[in-house]
């Protein structure tokens, strides 16, 4: 009598795959066949703490004209919420819908000592619908612990994430304290 075998499926044998790993408690899954390696899950941007960042109104007045761009006290202010934080910047901005403008905001955020942006939000059509992009990125990074959304634009739904402020003035250090306090708690 002949020994059973594997129950085929779809007319192939199933491949065996290595059982999950266990790690302080934790099971780590497989990926393709192979085990994931220690660490955060995978479809993080390497962090979890995440900056939603706005230009307009953030980095300078939102009526600021070219000469008044990217305002070294609110370059300084951001640099001080990264430093303190160790947070990664995601660009939620409209500055973010084209390569120019975004290499623009990367090259400031260089010139100042901050490290460039790791990702974008999703472009849609409404800029006004901007925390519902925060919220799908969010849903879809799951390893992502603390995270703000820095913006002028109301945006009430995200709750104590949101650091709103003032479109003629920009950061400012209570927006600082704020944003410190959210990413460290």
């Amino acid at each position: 009598m002949r020994a059973a075998t594997p129950t085929r499926i779809g007319g192939r044998r199933p491949v065996p795959v290595a059982p999950p790993r266990h790690r302080l408690g934790k099971t780590v899954g497989s990926l393709s066949g192979s085990l994931a390696p220690p660490g955060p899950p995978p479809g993080g941007e390497g962090g979890d703490k995440i900056i939603f960042l706005d230009v307009d109104g953030v980095l300078h007045p939102y009526h600021a004209r070219p000469h008044q761009l990217f305002r070294k006290d609110c370059m300084q202010r951001l640099k001080k919420i990264v430093d303190s934080s160790g947070a990664k910047i995601i660009l939620s901005t409209s500055w973010r819908r084209t390569p120019q403008r975004k290499e623009a905001v990367n090259e400031q955020l260089r010139s100042h000592g901050i490290p460039t942006a790791i990702g974008i939000t999703r472009i849609r059509h409404n800029e006004y619908l901007r925390h519902e992009e925060i919220l799908h990125w969010i849903k879809h990074h799951p390893a992502t612990t603390h995270w703000i959304a820095i913006d002028d634009l109301p945006m009430y739904q995200l709750r104590e994430h949101y650091i709103q402020t003032s479109p003629d003035t920009g950061l400012t250090d209570n927006n600082v304290q704020q944003a410190v306090r959210v990413l460290t708690q």
